[in-house]
């Protein structure tokens, strides 16, 4: 860029200067010329462009699981231990969603009594107990689990509200392993050695399957009807 002295009387000041700016290149004005007229529809299309992408990679993402099984107790599985329990699930599941693989979902909410908060030696709070309860029962109530794991605590609940199938009616008898008509000890299974991460699970968890939901999976014949079969092979 040049400067140019436009009057001698102003140069001894520093006034005057004319700046002469060098002429933009012939791109640098198309552009110009190109925002100035398209800028709107460039916007719109940005944004749809950004939108698609995203919801691909979302897409591509999500594991589409054929079904959900609930652990409600005092441990939490960490990420990993998670994992290979989905991965041994696996196993004994169904293509019930028919995309050609199947995948279990391990669900996991950590509740426990008083009792078990009190042997935790602070590693569970009340509150945050209390708060996964009330998650845990609202999960419940979308009919998307059949299969449970559940503490003792939790289980008494579940028996008391008539939210458990009889496993007469479940497998059209009661298993010779069964705790009572109701469920199948965890301990009174090969499980704890079968599904790796379910050996730190308390001796004392129940295996049972709730009601068909009014709403959600379980409410579909053919989804419960698959669930029926898992379950026999789970504590069989």
């Amino acid at each position: 860029m040049a400067y140019l002295r436009d009057d001698p009387e102003k140069e001894q000041n520093g006034e005057g200067d004319i700046k002469i700016e060098a002429p933009k290149s012939a791109f640098l004005v198309w552009l110009d010329n190109f925002w100035y007229h398209y800028k709107i529809p460039v916007v719109i299309i940005f944004f749809f462009a950004v939108l698609v992408i995203v919801c691909t990679a979302q897409m591509c993402s999500n594991r589409s699981y054929d079904t959900h099984i609930l652990y409600a107790g005092p441990y939490q599985f960490t990420a990993k231990e998670k994992d290979a329990i989905e991965d041994d699930l696996s196993r004994y599941g169904k293509d019930v969603n028919g995309d050609g693989a199947v995948l279990i979902s391990l669900v996991n909410y950590q509740v426990a009594s008083e009792e078990e908060i009190e042997a935790s030696e602070g590693s569970i709070s009340s509150s945050y107990s209390a708060s996964q309860y009330q998650t845990y029962e609202n999960y419940i109530l979308t009919g998307d689990c059949s299969i449970c794991l559940v503490s003792g605590y939790l289980y008494e609940g579940l028996k008391n509200h008539d939210r458990l199938i009889p496993l007469s009616d479940l497998l059209g008898k009661v298993p010779e392993n069964a705790f009572d008509a109701f469920s199948v000890k965890l301990s009174d299974t090969d499980l704890r050695t079968r599904i790796k991460g379910w050996e730190k699970l308390p001796e004392d968890t129940y295996l049972c399957v709730l009601r068909p939901g009014i709403i959600g999976a379980s409410s579909k014949t053919s989804y419960f009807d698959a669930m029926r079969e898992i379950y026999a092979q789970l504590i069989n």
